[in-house]
């Protein structure tokens, strides 16, 4: 082989070398979304290979959000790495009870700009997409006067899904007392015969749930009032539940709607502020 031959064999190599080895490839997702998560999520970006200089990433860089702000997860995972497969982000926005939240009730989008892998490949450009749900639980909404209104947000008949948070100590009352968050209330209009189904689910504490409506009848069971009894385990709640006449008064057509509520709640203060969803579904109404 020639001198000339010898010297292009070296500068192509040194370019397979510079672009990866022979055996790997881009950087590439695991998937290109994560569906739905609550607002208060903390949100996990996989990837199939390790990524190199995790450290070395900077928002709005390398990482670039097409709504509010993010804080990218180099101490938010399990341990704080320079390499491995996923990336982690949790909301900029906080609640009273300095909780983190993304921007929440719509779909986003997060660009990654020059990741490298332990191949040695560089990707430009991989788009990643999450939807949030909304947050119905604005404060205050402890008392069924102020509770959210489900029925403004979406068709229970196809299923509606939103989040809320129980932000335990949130600041100072008036009289200088801590003030705390401990209960939750969302309303919505049921009619006698409609069957419920209603699923509050959360990662953290326990939390407990009631669904009920003012009884106007002096026969208790024939109104609807269940309580979720959960244990020291449980974070995951499900409620079904036939609408009973109890709820209408004097001559109101069995056809009224009439208010029902949730309440979520978790009393002990003691612990962590316990975020969660509330899943909401139509199963049965007579016509």
């Amino acid at each position: 082989m020639n001198k000339t031959k010898i010297l292009a064999s070296i500068a192509f190599a040194a370019i397979l070398s510079a672009c990866g080895s022979d055996n790997g490839s881009l950087p590439e997702l695991a998937n290109n979304n994560s569906g739905s998560i609550s607002p208060f999520d903390t949100l996990v970006v996989k990837f199939k290979s390790d990524l190199v200089d995790l450290d070395k990433l900077e928002l709005n860089s390398n990482i670039v959000i097409d709504h509010g702000e993010i804080v990218y997860g180099k101490t938010i995972c399990k341990e704080k790495k320079t390499t491995g497969k996923e990336l982690c982000f949790i909301g900029t926005n906080k609640t009273a009870g300095r909780s983190h939240y993304f921007d929440y009730g719509k779909l986003n989008s997060i660009v990654f700009k020059k990741l490298k892998n332990a191949d040695g490949y560089v990707k430009d450009s991989i788009v990643f997409n999450f939807y949030t749900y909304t947050i119905l639980d604005t404060e205050p909404n402890n008392r069924e006067d102020t509770a959210g209104d489900i029925d403004l947000i979406g068709d229970i008949s196809t299923g509606v899904t939103f989040a809320g948070i129980i932000d335990k100590e949130i600041g100072t009352s008036q009289d200088g007392f801590p003030s705390y968050d401990t209960d939750d209330f969302y309303k919505l209009k049921l009619k006698q015969g409609d069957i419920i189904s209603i699923t509050v689910s959360n990662k953290t504490t326990p939390i407990k749930a009631r669904f009920y409506g003012s009884c106007n009848s002096q026969n208790k069971n024939e109104c609807n009032d269940k309580i979720d009894t959960t244990t020291v385990t449980k974070k995951s709640i499900a409620l079904i539940d036939t609408i009973k006449p109890g709820h209408l008064q004097g001559d109101d057509p069995v056809s009224k709607m009439v208010p029902f509520y949730i309440n979520v709640f978790d009393k002990n203060i003691n612990e962590r502020s316990n975020p969660y969803t509330v899943t909401v579904k139509l199963i049965y109404r007579k016509s």
